[in-house]
């Protein structure tokens, strides 16, 4: 109920901003899309609304991922596996996060002390902007990644690599598994930044959708194209 309110407000008072995005088949060139993306932001106040819906080429929603912030803090993220009918939910409160996962119709639940470097994937781009400055210099940036189907978070570094750079104006960035196990298992990310905008225009690595292969869902990585409008 309290969502439904929060969206209401927000949709009342708000424009919706809006943007394309692309995720395509790894060396294909970006001609082998896999999943177009539509996002939707609107903000009232200190309350901003922030969802994105990844669409197979056949029109239908394969994931969906809901974030609600107050005061440019994360209280509550959502996520919609809809071709797995699993459902994740994080949220926010009282000094700490607390994990729910649902699926086969049973739900999992754990908790861990919130940390202030603690992001999800939709609140990463609020935690970079405020740190900016340390990334652009060369600095390191760890945080603790939120993992909805885990229910726990996993640790990242975050850093500049200014000797693989190749456009003006654009700063890229690399995100690895703090843990050699996970880096074991889960490839580096590598984003690239507008340094005007500090928005970010594409990043290779790890999707939200899973694709099936042989019957079992895998993680995929793509090539990820945003077009800001």
């Amino acid at each position: 109920m309290k969502i439904m309110l929060f969206l209401i407000v927000l949709f009342s008072f708000n424009p919706i901003w809006a943007f394309k995005g692309f995720v395509y088949e790894i060396g294909s060139n970006r001609k082998n899309v896999l999943f177009n993306i539509e996002r939707v932001n609107t903000i009232n106040g200190d309350n901003e609304y922030l969802s994105l819906k990844f669409i197979d080429p056949q029109g239908k929603i394969a994931v969906t991922e809901e974030a609600f912030f107050e005061k440019d803090q994360l209280v509550k993220y959502l996520v919609n596996y809809h071709r797995r009918n699993e459902q994740g939910e994080i949220s926010v409160k009282d000094g700490k996060v607390y994990f729910h996962y649902t699926e086969n119709g049973k739900t999992k639940n754990s908790e861990e002390k919130w940390v202030y470097n603690f992001i999800v994937g939709l609140s990463m781009k609020k935690y970079i902007t405020k740190h900016w400055q340390d990334l652009v210099d060369g600095k390191t940036l760890k945080v603790r990644f939120g993992v909805d189907y885990r229910r726990d978070t996993v640790g990242f570094s975050l850093f500049r690599l200014k000797d693989e750079e190749k456009e003006t104006g654009i700063m890229t960035v690399k995100m690895e598994p703090s843990s050699f196990i996970i880096a074991a298992i889960v490839d580096p990310i590598i984003f690239n930044f507008d340094m005007k905008t500090k928005e970010l225009i594409s990043f290779v690595g790890r999707t939200k959708p899973k694709q099936l292969v042989n019957g079992k869902w895998k993680d995929l990585d793509g090539e990820t194209l945003y077009i800001w409008e």
